[in-house]
């Protein structure tokens, strides 16, 4: 097989979505910023505290440093990539009380110039997400500035 340059761009787009895994799990924040557009946007559906557009790296690292307080447990299934795109497929289980998850989500990353532009998540059951996540509002360290209020639950 001839190695082209779309395929180089993309073996390059997902090591930087690699790169933004690892220092996700191994909580390396700096390393996590330098994945990262300065003006990125990052899309969480639902209408749950953590649901919306979060806009530049600041708004990106705050959102990832309350996620990571939960117990939330990964396996991948795919990772594919092209010149422009990185999708990231996965399961994702937490336990809390009644409101556990178990599903398969999506993350589309769009890069350009090696770094992340924007990321949309998509998930397999959307009210399950809402409910869990309003289900430990409450209880998530650094949850400063969340609104655990209910609206539209």
């Amino acid at each position: 097989m001839e190695y082209t340059l779309m395929d180089s761009l993309a073996e390059t787009n997902k090591m930087v979505v690699f790169k933004l895994l690892d220092n996700y799990t191994s909580q390396d924040y700096a390393g996590i910023e330098s994945t990262l557009a300065e003006d990125v946007s990052w899309y969480v559906p639902g209408s749950h505290p953590l649901s919306g557009n979060k806009l530049g790296r600041a708004a990106v690292m705050a959102y990832l440093r309350v996620l990571r307080q939960i117990p939330l447990h990964t396996e991948r299934l795919i990772l594919a990539a092209n010149d422009n795109f990185v999708t990231y497929c996965y399961r994702g289980w937490a336990p809390h009380e009644e409101h556990s998850l178990n599903l398969n989500w999506v993350l589309l990353f769009e890069l350009a110039a090696g770094k992340i532009q924007r990321v949309e998540h998509f998930t397999s059951d959307q009210l399950a997400v809402d409910f869990f996540f309003w289900s430990i509002c409450k209880s998530l360290p650094g949850q400063e500035g969340l609104d655990c209020r209910p609206h539209g639950l």
